[in-house]
C-alpha cells in the first residue's frame, strides 16, 4: 500500500506508524508533474493498483466578492483537477475490480456563505464520479464517492480565519448536525474502507453522504 501527503514528514511519520506494509509518497495534487512522479512510482512498486481513494481537499472561508484568481485556481486544482488527472493517469494501472474513491463533501448540497468555490469544487468531485463511472465501468473498475459532513478533523483551522471564528464555526456545526456532534474521522474512513471493498461489490457511481442527517434531519 501507498499512502500519500504533501509534507514528507507527515506522511513519512504516517506511513511508519501504520506498518512496515505502508509506503509513503510525496504527491501534491495541484502538480500535474508531482502526479507522474506518482504514477510511475506506483507502476514501479505495484504494478496493478486495487484501489485508489483520493482524499486531498483545501478550502477558504472567503465571500465570493473577495475570492482572488489565484484562491480561485488553488482550491481548483487541489479539489477537482488533480483528482481528475490522477485518475486518469492512473487507468492504465486498474486490476479488473478495481475500486475508485473520491472524497467530496456534504456542503456541495448546502448553500453556505463564504464557501462558494471549495463547495462548487466539491459538487464538481460528485458529478465527475458518476462521469468516471460510467466511463470505466466496462473495465469492472467501480467508482464512488463518500460526502462526509463536519468532521472533527484540523480542517476548520486551516480555513483563514481568526481563531475564535474558527471556534465559533466549529461549535455552529456541532449544534447544526442532528447527532450534536462531528463526525469521527475513523467514521469516515469505516464508509470508505466499505466502497473501496468487494463488499460493495454492486454500488457504482454513488454519493454515500457519512453527516449524520446534517441539513436533512431536524
Amino acid at each position: 500500500m501507498v499512502i500519500t501527503g504533501r509534507r514528507s514528514s507527515t506522511v513519512t511519520a504516517t506511513a511508519a506508524h501504520l506498518g512496515p506494509t505502508v509506503a509513503p509518497a510525496v504527491l501534491d495534487l495541484a502538480s500535474l508533474e508531482s502526479i507522474r512522479d506518482l504514477t510511475s512510482l506506483v507502476s514501479q512498486e505495484l504494478g496493478a493498483v486495487d484501489g485508489l481513494v483520493i482524499a486531498a481537499g483545501v478550502s477558504k472561508a472567503q465571500l465570493a466578492r473577495a475570492v482572488a484568481p489565484q484562491d480561485f485556481d488553488e482550491q481548483v486544482a487541489v479539489n477537482y483537477r488533480g483528482p481528475f488527472f490522477l485518475v486518469q493517469a492512473m487507468i492504465p494501472l486498474f486490476s479488473p475490480a478495481a475500486a475508485i474513491v473520491l472524497v467530496g463533501s456534504a456542503i456541495d448540497t448546502v448553500g453556505t456563505r463564504g464557501q462558494a468555490v471549495y463547495a462548487s469544487t466539491k459538487a464538481a468531485v460528485e458529478s465527475l464520479t458518476m462521469s468516471l463511472a460510467a466511463e470505466l465501468t466496462e473495465t469492472g473498475v467501480r467508482v464512488n464517492c463518500v460526502a462526509p459532513g463536519p468532521t472533527d478533523t484540523g480542517f476548520f483551522g486551516k480555513l483563514g480565519l481568526p481563531a475564535k471564528d474558527a471556534a465559533a464555526t466549529v461549535e455552529y456545526l456541532t449544534g447544526d448536525v442532528p447527532a450534536r456532534r462531528l463526525a469521527r474521522p475513523t467514521e469516515i474512513a469505516s464508509a470508505v474502507k466499505f466502497l473501496a471493498s468487494s463488499e460493495s461489490s454492486y454500488i457504482n457511481g454513488a454519493r454515500i453522504p457519512v453527516d449524520a442527517g446534517w441539513r436533512r434531519l431536524y
